[in-house]
């Protein structure tokens, strides 16, 4: 009778994911960004993308995961189980050059110590590899960020602890260990304004997407056209930044970097940035 009850909540959990427009979005962003061999270690942080992380973990590679906190490794310990090991932020339970990948989802926002987080991410890849975070795209202002405030999906409701970083923000946070040598911005007004609607409908429920409830995924289903006609619309928007921003990064030897300041206060990093905007 356990074995029939897991069965079909893993049965529901592959559902909602299939459902889930954003998180498949990301996914594929990652997947877009990395380079993966059967024999590739690779390495996910997260703190609440449980679904996305165990898509990942269903791909090749030889996969291992951190949840970053107590409750985060609660939510994960049901679908990845003893591969799921637990971050409280001081140091990765890994040796020295241990992954060909690391890839940090919903953290960079999240936690107090970036720097933290990012010298562990170093220490812990070979010194040919690859990181790649995904993290809100912090605009100046936002019509679809202030619609979802409005809606009571906030930065605090979210667990943010800073809205999120401009590229510029970005590449400071990584230069010191890392060259990157790509950043992509991705989720438009449609599908993020939708997906502000998802997060206030399943926060009402008090229920978790990893837990395969059946709510869950008639609320996904119900929203599931909405999505894809947001989908579709959001291409017509292909001249706007995206909500989110992806970064791929090569590792290198950690040398602080300190950056020159133009005249006019801004860094030569930004300068270059905003005249390739223009």
């Amino acid at each position: 009778m356990a074995d029939q009850t897991g069965e079909l909540k893993a049965q529901r959990i592959s559902q909602i994911f299939r459902k889930a427009l954003p998180s498949r979005v990301k996914l594929g962003e990652v997947v877009r960004s990395l380079h993966i061999t059967p024999e590739s270690q690779c390495l996910t942080v997260s703190l609440s993308e449980v679904l996305l992380t165990h898509h990942l973990h269903q791909r090749e590679g030889k996969w291992s995961a951190l949840a970053y906190g107590d409750d985060a490794a609660e939510r994960f310990q049901d679908l990845l189980g003893g591969r799921i090991k637990e971050f409280k932020g001081v140091k990765m339970p890994f040796k020295d050059k241990t992954f060909d990948f690391v890839i940090v989802i919903d953290a960079f926002e999240r936690v107090q110590d970036v720097e933290a987080l990012i010298i562990e991410c170093h220490r812990v890849l070979q010194p040919t590899g690859r990181l790649v975070a995904i993290v809100p795209n912090a605009k100046s202002w936002s019509l679809v960020r202030s619609l979802q405030s409005v809606m009571g999906v906030n930065d605090q409701r979210r667990g943010w602890v800073r809205s999120g970083y401009t590229e510029q923000q970005l590449f400071r946070e990584l230069k010191d260990g890392f060259d990157v040598f790509r950043m992509q911005s991705f989720s438009r007004f449609f599908v993020e304004f939708i997906d502000g609607i998802r997060l206030r409908l399943i926060e009402g429920l008090g229920a978790r997407e990893e837990d395969g409830d059946e709510r869950v995924l008639r609320y996904y289903s119900v929203l599931h056209p909405l999505f894809w006609i947001g989908h579709q619309l959001d291409t017509l928007l292909f001249f706007t930044r995206g909500h989110y921003l992806i970064a791929t990064a090569k590792r290198r030897a950690w040398l602080p970097r300190k950056t020159p300041i133009l005249s006019d206060g801004r860094s030569i990093t930004e300068a270059v940035l905003s005249r390739i905007g223009d």
